[in-house]
């Protein structure tokens, strides 16, 4: 099912298998919730990939619980940076857990925290913390570089 769904169906990047070790599949679906999700957009990976009772703390400290309450998150970023990009500069997984070291870009379209669109294209550093539960991400916990991201918005 998992390899119909994403490979075939949709031709994603991530290739399931259900017999995939723990270490593996939690880096498949980090991968997943970052290339499919994030950065293409495809938001059928979302029912894929997220538990239905997930919590998610982006990288801007906000928290949201459940898939509407993440959608209301992501939303708020892709509307606001266009050509989203989320590079994972280094993944561990151990079992059912993962870090990430990321850096996170777009060009600013949009109001962000208070700044008015600066059309400049903004990068920012993040720290991503995940726990999977049945075979789902269950906890996401990003910690973003915010001053910097700040900083960004406020420059001239």
């Amino acid at each position: 099912m998992w390899a119909g769904v994403l490979g075939g169906m949709f031709g994603y990047h991530t290739v399931y298998d259900p017999d995939t070790a723990p270490d593996a599949w939690t880096e498949m679906l980090v991968r997943s919730f970052y290339g499919d999700l994030w950065e293409s957009g495809h938001v059928a990976v979302a029912d894929v990939v997220l538990h239905p009772k997930v919590r998610f703390r982006g990288s801007i400290g906000e928290e949201r619980r459940g898939i509407d309450g993440y959608w209301r998150y992501f939303d708020l970023i892709r509307g606001a940076f266009g050509e989203y990009q989320c590079e994972i500069l280094s993944l561990v997984s151990n079992g059912d857990q993962a870090a990430a070291k990321m850096r996170f870009s777009g060009w600013h379209r949009r109001e962000f925290l208070g700044f008015e669109p600066s059309k400049r294209d903004i990068a920012w550093h993040g720290a991503a913390f995940f726990q999977v539960k049945k075979r789902k991400l269950r906890d996401i916990w990003v910690l973003g570089d915010t001053d910097g991201l700040r900083a960004q918005l406020a420059a001239e």
